[in-house]
């Protein structure tokens, strides 16, 4: 028993980790864009939308997270998400053109959308049970 405790103290902590990435993430597009738009030549109403692209797919995906969870069971829900929002995050670490920008913004709202709810649906039994 002591050993699942530890292992389910051990996601906890990586998904509440992957929930304040999705934090940082959020508020990222407001400090990194303006500078990487002047570099990369962009208007001040593409910056706008590329910050954005991250919290339409944010909300969107709320509903495919749930259904995917139902089927599949929110640990495995939340190994995929977090896959996909690291994938997402080496897209952007590469991007030098907009449409790379657009893209890894878009999925790392997708990937990360997942990680605040699931990790609390997946969890709190455990951790209030002692």
């Amino acid at each position: 028993m002591g050993d699942r405790k530890i292992r389910n103290w051990f996601f906890f902590s990586l998904f509440a980790f992957a929930f304040l990435y999705s934090n940082l993430l959020r508020i990222s597009g407001v400090v990194i864009l303006p500078p990487l738009a002047e570099s990369l030549g962009i208007s001040a109403s593409m910056v706008g939308f590329l910050s954005s692209l991250f919290f339409y797919t944010y909300g969107v995906s709320f509903v495919f997270w749930g259904i995917v969870a139902d089927r599949w069971g929110a640990f495995r829900t939340c190994g995929l998400s977090l896959i996909i929002a690291a994938t997402a995050s080496a897209i952007l670490a590469h991007a030098e053109t907009p449409v790379t920008i657009g893209i890894g913004r878009a999925f790392s709202g997708f990937g990360l959308s997942s990680a605040g709810y699931l990790c609390n649906a997946l969890y709190s039994p455990d951790i209030h049970q002692g």
